[in-house]
């Protein structure tokens, strides 16, 4: 395939807005080996991705409702992938040593004279390392995909594993809060809440040290970071 043939492929993705890199490659993939072993080799690349290829895909609304079958199958793998892993953390003998670490971490700090604003640093920590470096993780992802020219620009599978990841903070902190503002017109921390029982923070910390841990695990697992997604399209 020549370059100007990748090129008309790679702008008929964009006219149809694939800017996620799992869409866009796949979509990809599929244009060009059906083009490569087309049967009339008389079609040209825009003939052929007129003629043959949109009513394949059953036009604009078939490939739009063929990545929303995806996006589906993407999100329902991670969060099933991350709630097996949680499980794990007290199903298998890999994961219930990591919960003895876990364990014996927050019952040490228990027992310390500044222990409730130990957990609490932990608690703070567990929750919000991963959101943070998820978010870092996706930037550079998007940063990588600009500097490379590259056309697309964002991974569906990053924005899931940053939601994941926001999770904890979100709902069982951010939805009380503005509820709390809602119909109480105060603040409410849950943080603040926990700090009243130190065997309640512990036993929270301990849960929410283990979503943190999997978060961990999932950004090192799941997200798009390296190279080799993307170096069928970079410049030669």
């Amino acid at each position: 395939m020549t370059a100007l043939e990748a090129k008309a492929i790679q702008l008929y993705l964009a006219d149809l807005e694939v800017d996620e890199v799992e869409f866009y490659n796949e979509l990809y993939d599929h244009i060009a080996t059906a083009y490569i072993e087309r049967t009339d080799r008389a079609l040209g690349i825009q003939e052929f991705l007129e003629v043959v290829m949109t009513p394949r895909f059953g036009g604009e609304k078939g490939i739009l409702e063929e990545m929303r079958k995806q996006r589906r199958f993407v999100r329902k793998g991670i969060y099933n992938e991350a709630l097996s892993n949680y499980i794990s953390f007290f199903s298998t003998p890999a994961g219930l040593l990591k919960s003895a670490l876990v364990l014996g971490t927050t019952l040490t700090l228990n027992e310390m004279r500044f222990s409730k604003s130990s957990i609490s640093t932990l608690l703070v920590l567990a929750s919000c390392l991963p959101f943070l470096i998820s978010n870092i993780v996706s930037w550079r992802f998007k940063l990588k995909c600009k500097k490379r020219k590259l056309p697309f620009y964002s991974s569906y599978t990053n924005q899931i594993v940053v939601f994941l990841t926001a999770f904890f903070v979100g709902v069982v902190q951010g939805l009380p809060d503005i509820t709390s503002r809602i119909f109480y017109g105060e603040r409410f921390s849950l943080l603040r809440h926990l700090e009243t029982n130190t065997t309640v923070l512990s036993i929270a910390t301990f849960l929410v040290i283990i979503y943190g841990w999997v978060s961990l695990e999932m950004i090192w697992r799941k997200t798009t970071i390296n190279k080799k997604i993307t170096s069928n399209l970079l410049p030669q």
